[in-house]
């Protein structure tokens, strides 16, 4: 593991699966995937702060650790997921085909489409 120097909680943690966690129990299984890895030899960053550090101790025997400069990018969405609602809202409608493309909405006399 990486050196547990608080000066360098700057940056962040760069985690690497090495070994799998078959075999081990669920609480090892759950901190693993609580770090974001699901792959043998996946690697992510995470920031380096006291929680993060407890989690890589946790399971030190399955990741290797290296410490970056620069802590990971926050961000608001989580990987792989779809675009957000209010940019499929914004998104252009798609144009009608078929049978409702050809159908006049009919109007009241109120001026009302139905």
């Amino acid at each position: 593991m990486a050196s547990t120097d608080s000066s360098a909680n700057g940056g962040g943690l760069k985690i690497t699966l090495v070994k799998s966690a078959i075999g081990y129990n669920q609480r090892q299984k759950d901190t693993v995937r609580a770090l974001g890895l699901r792959k043998l030899h996946q690697t992510v960053v995470r920031p380096n702060n006291p929680q993060m550090r407890g989690m890589v101790f946790a399971v030190q025997h399955l990741v290797r650790v290296e410490e970056v400069d620069e802590a990971p990018a926050k961000t608001n969405r989580r990987p792989g997921a779809a675009r957000s609602k209010a940019a499929a809202r914004e998104a252009a409608p798609l144009p009608m085909t078929g049978a409702a493309a050809q159908a006049e909405p009919t109007t009241t006399t109120e001026g009302r489409a139905e």
